[in-house]
């Protein structure tokens, strides 16, 4: 990938749209970003990262604070790369999400944010993330490869070369996306803790099932089980318990056979004994019974008595029965003679009232010729009515319009003069339009002035700022310095010490004519003598003195390093107060050179203007209140208009229905009074007819009802008088029938009364008493015979039974059954608890043995699966997990490729090492970095390096990562590389061999930017991307030699 154009607008320190195109290089493959701090280098580097991954370079910056400060709010934020890859070009475009000022009124929308790709064939990709995957498919890396390869950004620098093991890690599981080899472990430890719990479950199982063994046993459940062990010993004592159950079984079964024998015996003399009572028993009951015999046979004489009198009194029954009739018909009859004289008179009544009636007839007839002529009227009283209906209209209908036409006229009197003062108005609405113009020029011009006070104002803050910590880091620096010199000192003259030391003593082992080993002469007539009186450090105290010297030598080089930052910055910040002062100087009185009264002198100007400025907008306010009010009195002058016209055409329809009105309301006159001749005066509407007609109506109804009345009235009573008579002869007939049926019935019961041999009647009375008892007397008495008859027979069978039987006492064998029963119990007892101790036991060794095979399958995959996760996971030898096993081996690769640079860049004193040996923490070597330095042949830790060798280290190990990353990218093409600040703490030799590598880099056509301030770095490169910073934003353009 190659930068061809890059577009900005209102992006960072940029207010306005700036153009940056790359083929202005001409073939050169390395410049320079140049400008001041703040200006915006880095933000190209923002904006190029932001154009292909909708984010920014430095981790740091957010994407939503992208919008420039300085662009006016009709200026869009966008960004626009034109790059070509493999021959082909894209173009890239992105919106970031920001506030957009309202079309109308005031406040802003939020505009979200957006994205397009145009590809070589003119095919357009939209949407953010759309666009995003497409260039990651396009460049075939994400956002955190391209970090690492393409951008060396400010503040991320370092971060690989002095990260620690775990950070290195996870740098470069983004870059060579090694997550699922972190995956694999992450299963297989959580495989193996899964079946070590199920093994232990498992194992837990079994011992809480061994613990819950019942009976008498000598297993022994310890810490440590071995469970073959314990299920054959459990097999064992189930065998026993089951021998033991069958002994106990068969014990059981003789003792049921005796108990059974007792049982037999006892029942036989139980038998024999309830015989012997039961005979004394049915004894007495006969006894009893025979003392009741001639009882009962009066009530046999009683029972036939009442049979007797029960034939009889159906006789007499059927005489009462037809006195009972005959009293009755008797009545009846005297009644109804009653009856038929009462019919007699009412019929006579009747039909002198019906020859009245019928009398009435032409009365009837002269009323029904009154009610016709009285219907013919309604036709023409409703024409009447609505005449008067319709005159009542017209007449309101006419005084509607008088009114309507004079409210007409002075409604438009009214609007006229309204018209008037709207007219009025409008001209003092333009005058206004004309000094707000004049009003918001000068208002805009004291905004501008305003804000170019603020600035100047935050970047004197910004100065002082600077001036304090510039003060205060150089008070900290002068008393560290001190420390640092003694320091030096003290070392110093611990190693000349040392060193001379070292003299005296191999001067002291010289032999005559022997050669020297330092200088091989065999002469030795100066030797070095060892001083007594000094104390002379040892190798270790020299080292420990050396490490901290080297200490405060590396904190000596940053301190002066902060400190000529801070310098930097405060003659940047004074360089921009003067140059803001003398673009001001044209419109306030000031000095064109920052002084200490310069903040004060513009914040009273501030104020002043401020209050100017206020002064202003409420002057505007109120003019736009009235000027906001143009739009109603236009639109109220055009409704009135429009009324004043409408209301002048209603004025004529008016006028002319008025006198349409007047015309119908004479002609309706004349018509109500020829209709008023035709109609009598005592009927005025057809309420009052058809009330009329009602009543009259309601009169002929009345008569002819009551006629037909009469008349069916008149029948009836015939009717009535008719049948009353027959049944008075009915009657009659039926009296004479039951006096006949009565006599007879006497003869007859007389006649019973000796037939069922009673003397008389009181004998029959006195019998018939009995009749209610027969029934249940009959019973008793048979119940008795059946009784006596069976007892008899019960007496004859039990003596015969008894016979040669003598009573027996059972208390002896009842005492022997109960012995027997209690042993039975406990039999029972044993058995019952023998059992649920083998079913128990039994149940244990089924889930045991299940749980044991269990266990073996959990314990065989674990052996497999646990030895993986402990290898992957780097708990054994070689003790490294396999994610970094895998990342170790890019590490390698990457030092490989950095110690070619780094070597040239140090002259072959440094180089970059994999540190192999165990560190600390299971799994975590195998990403720690060594330098090894030539001079001393010893290797030590990277952050022991200074800030130029460091930045040397730091640059190589970018440049081999970025050729591995390419490398195992699929052959990504990436031809561009921009590198962000370092350069300033290089000494010249070191910055010649990091500019040679770099040179290296473009010749092979690879595009290099780098930021810097170092001056000898812009004199080795001739193409400059100058920034430029001013109060109205940031330019830039390229500038070439």
């Amino acid at each position: 990938m190659r930068p061809i154009k890059l577009t900005i607008s209102a992006f960072g320190p940029y207010a306005s749209k700036q153009v940056i195109d790359f083929e202005e290089l001409k073939g050169r493959n390395i410049f320079v970003i140049s400008g001041k701090t703040g200006a915006g280098k880095t933000t190209i580097f923002d904006a190029i990262s932001y154009a292909l991954y909708g984010e920014a370079s430095g981790e740091s910056r957010e994407t939503d604070s992208l919008r420039s400060h300085f662009a006016d709010d009709n200026t869009e934020t966008y960004v626009e790369l034109e790059f070509e890859l493999r021959g082909e070009r894209y173009i890239v475009n992105r919106v970031p999400k920001q506030k957009k000022k309202k079309a109308r009124g005031e406040g802003y929308t939020e505009k979200s944010a957006d994205a397009t790709l145009t590809l070589p064939d003119g095919k357009i990709i939209t949407k953010v993330k759309n666009v995003t995957d497409k260039i990651i498919e396009i460049l075939g890396i994400t956002r955190e490869q391209f970090k690492q390869i393409v951008m060396l950004a400010q503040g991320e620098f370092k971060k690989l070369l002095l990260a620690k093991s775990d950070e290195r890690e996870g740098i470069f599981r983004k870059i060579f996306n090694t997550y699922d080899f972190e995956k694999i472990q992450i299963e297989l430890k959580n495989k193996a803790a899964t079946l070590s719990k199920n093994r232990a479950k498992s194992k837990d199982k079994m011992q809480t099932n061994l613990e819950n063994i019942k009976g008498d046993h000598d297993i022994v459940i310890g810490e440590y089980v071995d469970f073959p062990l314990v299920i054959e010993k459990l097999k064992d004592l189930l065998e026993r318990d089951n021998n033991i159950y069958k002994t106990l079984n068969e014990e059981g079964k003789e003792v049921d056979n005796k108990l059974q024998v007792k049982n037999q015996e006892k029942a036989i003399i139980e038998t024999n004994n309830n015989l012997l009572k039961e005979k004394e028993t049915i004894t007495k009951a006969l006894e009893e019974l025979l003392s009741k015999e001639d009882e009962y046979k009066n009530k046999e004489k009683t029972i036939i008595d009442g049979k007797n009198a029960k034939e009889v009194k159906y006789i007499e029954d059927k005489l009462v029965e037809n006195n009972k009739k005959l009293a009755k018909r008797e009545e009846d009859y005297n009644l109804s003679l009653k009856n038929i004289e009462t019919l007699k008179l009412q019929q006579e009544e009747s039909s002198n009232l019906l020859k009245i009636e019928e009398n009435k007839e032409n009365e009837r007839e002269k009323l029904s010729v009154e009610i016709n002529n009285l219907i013919k009227l309604e036709e023409k009283i409703l024409e009447l009515e609505n005449l008067n209906k319709n005159l009542v209209e017209l007449k309101q209908n006419l005084e509607n319009s008088k009114l309507q036409i004079s409210n007409n006229k002075k409604e438009t009197e009214t609007l006229k003069k309204s018209k008037e003062e709207k007219e009025l108005a409008l001209k003092d609405i333009t005058s206004l339009e004309t000094k707000k113009l004049e009003i918001e020029k000068q208002k805009d011009g004291k905004d501008k002035i305003l804000d170019d006070i603020r600035t100047i104002l935050n970047t004197i803050k910004n100065h002082k700022n600077t001036c304090l910590v510039h003060q205060s880091k150089y008070k900290e620096y002068v008393a560290f310095e001190a420390k640092y010199k003694s320091n030096k000192t003290d070392y110093e003259t611990k190693d000349d010490l040392y060193k001379k030391e070292q003299a005296g003593i191999l001067a002291s082992q010289l032999q005559e004519n022997k050669p020297c080993p330092v200088c091989g002469s065999t002469n030795h007539p100066n030797k070095a003598s060892i001083k007594n009186d000094i104390e002379i450090p040892s190798k270790e105290e020299l080292k420990i003195a050396k490490d901290n010297l080297d200490m405060l030598e590396k904190q000596n080089q940053e301190k002066i390093t902060e400190l000529t930052e801070l310098n930097t910055k405060r003659i940047s910040y004074e360089e921009q107060i003067n140059t803001y002062l003398s673009e001001i100087r044209g419109t306030l009185n000031v000095e064109l050179t920052y002084s200490a009264d310069t903040f004060a002198v513009l914040k009273n100007i501030g104020v002043d203007i401020n209050s100017a400025k206020n002064k202003l907008n409420i002057e505007l306010d109120e003019i736009n209140k009235r000027i906001n009010l143009k739009e109603k009195v236009e639109k109220d002058l055009s409704s009135i208009v429009t009324v004043i016209s409408e209301n002048e055409q209603n004025l004529i329809k008016l006028e002319e229905d008025e006198k349409e009105y007047i015309k119908e309301l004479t002609q309706t006159t004349t018509k109500i009074d020829e209709y008023k001749k035709e109609i009598p005066e005592n009927i005025t509407n057809v309420k009052t007819l058809n009330k009329l007609i009602e009543v009259k109506t309601k009169e002929l109804n009345t008569s002819k009802e009551k006629l037909a009345k009469l008349r069916l009235e008149n029948e009836n009573l015939a009717k009535k008088l008719e049948g009353e008579n027959s049944i008075s002869k009915e009657i009659n007939k039926s009296i004479e029938e039951l006096k006949l049926e009565i006599a007879n019935n006497k003869a007859n019961f007389n006649e019973a009364i000796k037939e069922q041999g009673f003397d008389n009647i009181q004998t029959y009375e006195d019998a018939k008493l009995q009749i209610s008892m027969v029934e249940s007397l009959e019973k008793e008495v048979e119940n008795y015979n059946s009784e006596l008859k069976l007892t008899k027979a019960k007496q004859e069978d039990i003596i015969n039974k008894t016979k040669d039987i003598v009573f027996m006492d059972i208390t002896t064998i009842d005492e022997e059954i109960r012995s027997i029963q209690n042993n039975k119990k406990e039999l029972e007892s044993k058995l019952r608890e023998l059992h649920a101790i083998i079913v128990g036991n039994k149940t244990i060794l089924k889930n045991v043995e299940n749980l044991n095979i269990e266990f073996k399958e959990i314990e065989e995959e674990y052996k497999v699966v646990g030895e993986l996760a402990d290898l992957a996971n780097g708990k054994k030898a070689p003790y490294i997990s396999f994610e970094r096993y895998i990342l170790a081996s890019y590490f390698e690769d990457i030092i490989e490729a950095a110690n070619i640079r780094l070597e040239k860049m140090t002259g072959d004193r440094f180089s970059l090492i994999r540190k192999t040996s165990k560190s600390k923490g299971a799994g975590q070597k195998g990403l720690e970095l060594e330098i090894y330095d030539n001079y001393t042949d010893s290797s030590r830790d990277v952050s022991s390096l200074s800030g130029g060798e460091s930045f040397k280290a730091s640059l190589s190990l970018a440049l081999g990562l970025s050729d591995i990353v390419q490398s195992n990218a699929g052959g990504v093409s990436l031809d561009t590389m921009f590198v962000d600040e370092g350069f300033g703490t290089l000494d010249p030799q070191s910055l010649d061999n990091a500019i040679d590598s770099l040179l290296e880099l473009q010749r092979g056509g690879r595009l290099v930017g780098i930021i810097s301030h170092v001056e000898e770095l812009k004199e080795r490169i001739d193409a400059k991307l100058e920034v430029t910073s001013t109060s109205k934003g940031s330019k830039v353009e390229f500038n070439i030699l």
